[in-house]
């Protein structure tokens, strides 16, 4: 039977290992690609932005990032846009969506 990314990602809960920096440690002693712990980690990051009052820093710091600079490249780089931006666009109307994980294409 293939794994698939819950499977893999359990191997992060098992560990209790956390976020993104130990995506590397996480990755080389079990069927874990560090993509499925990055779409993991940002999926968390658009819920916590969308849906809680903490600043980005502080969602950031939840997530392992000690700077907040390192989030917001990160967050970038994921989500193609900034978390300010997400963060306005997600809750215009001051009414919180919980975002939902993207899917590879096909």
């Amino acid at each position: 039977m293939a794994e698939g990314p819950a499977q893999r990602l359990s191997a992060i809960r098992v560990t209790g290992l956390d976020g993104v920096r130990d995506a590397p440690r996480v990755t080389r002693g079990f069927p874990l690609r560090a993509g499925d712990v990055f779409d993991r980690v940002a999926l968390e990051a658009r819920r916590l932005l969308a849906c809680t009052p903490l600043s980005v820093a502080e969602v950031g710091r939840h997530l392992g990032f000690p700077e907040p600079t390192n989030f917001g490249r990160f967050f970038h780089r994921e989500v193609g846009r900034s978390p300010g931006q997400f963060r306005s666009e997600a809750a215009p109307d001051g009414l919180s969506r919980i975002p939902v994980q993207r899917r590879p294409p096909d």
